[in-house]
């Protein structure tokens, strides 16, 4: 691979990024279901929960303790990763029942 294919490739990828950023306009009613799916039965760095979120890292950062301060998630510090609690898996349980009964706006 040629270092001009490189070059393209990062630009294909930040420009990827930026679609992902654009898109992610979303509110906590969205955001709190959306890092619930993401840690749904495994642990995950933060990191990872921004990459296939979209979302940045302030606004990750402020969803993450929320939801660690309301016990739907919790943090393993040794390891440093977020696991859903049965807490919050309930609530994404929920929060899916709802999106059933309500149409999509």
């Amino acid at each position: 691979m040629s270092n001009f294919d490189i070059v393209v490739q990062r630009q294909q990828q930040q420009q990827q990024q930026l679609r992902i950023h654009k898109k992610s306009k979303k509110d906590g009613s969205q955001l709190i279901p959306l890092i619930l799916k993401l840690l749904n039965g495994r642990p995950t760095t933060r990191n990872k929960i921004i990459r296939k979120s979209g979302i940045r890292y302030r606004k990750a950062k402020e969803y993450v303790n929320l939801l660690i301060m309301s016990d739907l998630i919790s943090y393993n510090e040794i390891v440093k990763t977020y696991k859903a609690t049965t807490k919050g898996l309930a609530y994404l349980d929920l929060y899916n029942q709802m999106s059933e009964l309500l149409p999509n706006a």
